[in-house]
Formats: C-alpha cells, structure tokens, sequence
C-alpha cells in the first residue's frame, strides 16, 4: 500500500498512465478497427494472455515522481540496468517506437493528413 505522504504523486503518475493508455487505445484501437470490426478485439485478447509484470520487489520502494524526473533528466544511469533486466521488454518498446515513427507517419502522408 502506499504511504499517505506519497499518494498524491502516486494518483498523478496513475492519473497520467491512464491519459497516455487512453490515447493509445484510441489511436491503435482506430487504426486496427479500420483493418476489421473484430480485429481490436482479437488484439486485445491476445495481449490479456501475456504474461504480467511484478509490480513490485521485495523490499523496493514504489517508484514515485522524483525516480521518473531522476529517468528523464539522467537517462544514461538507468538505460543499461534497463536492457540487462528487461531486454524483451526494451526491445519490443524500442520497435513500438520506431515503427510508428515511420510506418504510421508515412501512412499519414500518403493519406495527406501531414505534409
């Protein structure tokens, strides 16, 4: 459970996951249904069916907003220890990445919808 004194960041950091989980959902879910109707639901079910990360470890302390700030700030500290433990993970964010920078931004200009 988190402590009193942490649970207004806590709320934010949920609060904006859930902001970006919804533009996500709306932009991929979009882009799938115009593929078919039952496409975003065949995705999604697929997902539920991977397996789901600890949330915490024994004895770490919650992440709170001064560790994302410290990760924005001083990247280079965190990216190695981040591809040692989670390098599937990492890789597939990395893909995610890079193939919406260019699959979905050429799709966008074949359909002019950027210049």
């Amino acid at each position: 459970m988190t402590p009193p004194a942490l649970r207004s960041e806590s709320n934010g950091i949920i609060n904006m996951m859930g902001g970006v989980g919804t533009m996500v959902a709306f932009l991929a879910g979009g882009y799938l249904f115009s593929m078919g109707k039952a496409i975003p639901f065949l995705k999604g079910s697929a997902i539920q069916k991977l397996p789901q990360p600890q949330s915490f470890y024994e004895g770490e302390e919650p992440m709170n907003l001064q560790f994302l700030i410290d990760l924005f700030l001083h990247p280079d500290r965190y990216i190695g220890p981040l591809f040692s433990e989670h390098a599937v993970l990492t890789c597939g964010l990395v893909f995610l990445i890079l193939f919406c920078e260019t699959g979905l931004v050429s799709k966008m200009k074949k359909t002019r919808l950027i210049r």
